[in-house]
């Protein structure tokens, strides 16, 4: 974690953002994280994981500053899911006083698992949006003259076939880029891999909690904290399934 992590706060992290769940609590020098199986099973058992996670911390929800979620893009339930259950905490922490909500992008988190195995590199986040699309988002990790993450390119939805011209276009600004997230495991055959010379690494990965901590950090400090109420999960896209004409177009074009 970085230097703003190393504070008195007490965080909980969740994300249920794709088929994984997880969960982390940490104060900057202690961490405990738990993930899993997610998708159906998270309305049921994520309670009972943050409970676990608090309690190998020696913490309860009243102990905790601040509540971190995966705020998006990924899956519309699980998004749902994430922002409800940080917004109910939050809101009955601290005995009923509140405490704020960090919404965390979800494409970021997956920058910042990049960053541990290959720190200077810029990243492209990748993360499976279903519909033969993906979420696309580029950061820029920190450095000494840097001390914080850059958005290059803010998350959008991209065909899969349109991510090589995409990391093209900013491995010639930025250099070869690390490429991480999930979406390589359903459009391996579209996504540029490791021979193209605008990818320096693949990360095959999903968000994850633990890696949400440090960013939540840096987001409390950055004022960055919202009243639960505020929170929203961040979808960018608008709908969750194709439309029978649009079902039928597709087919046609595949035909």
């Amino acid at each position: 974690m970085n230097a703003v992590a190393a504070t008195a706060l007490r965080l909980l992290a969740l994300d249920t953002s794709t088929d994984r769940m997880s969960v982390a609590a940490g104060d900057g020098t202690r961490m405990a994280a738990w993930h899993g199986e997610g998708g159906p099973r998270a309305s049921t058992e994520l309670m009972g994981r943050i409970t676990e996670v608090l309690a190998q911390l020696g913490w309860t929800l009243p102990d905790l500053d601040a509540i971190a979620f995966g705020q998006g893009p990924g899956s519309f339930t699980g998004l749902r899911s994430a922002c409800a259950v940080a917004q109910g905490l939050a809101f009955g922490a601290r005995r009923g006083q509140g405490v704020p909500v960090l919404p965390v992008c979800t494409l970021q988190t997956l920058a910042q698992q990049a960053q541990d195995a290959h720190p200077s590199q810029p990243v492209l986040a990748l993360l499976d949006a279903r519909m033969n699309e993906v979420y696309a988002g580029v950061w820029l990790p920190p450095n000494a003259a840097r001390p914080h993450w850059t958005q290059v390119l803010a998350p959008c939805l991209v065909a899969p076939a349109e991510v090589s011209a995409l990391a093209a276009q900013h491995a010639q600004q930025l250099g070869p880029l690390v490429l991480c997230g999930n979406a390589h495991a359903a459009y391996a055959d579209a996504l540029p891999g490791l021979g193209h010379p605008a990818v320096a690494a693949w990360l095959h990965t999903a968000p994850d909690a633990a890696c949400a901590l440090p960013l939540a950090f840096a987001l409390y400090a950055a004022g960055g904290g919202l009243s639960p109420d505020q929170a929203q999960p961040v979808y960018i896209r608008d709908k969750v399934a194709l439309t029978t004409a649009e079902r039928m177009a597709a087919k046609a074009m595949a035909a």
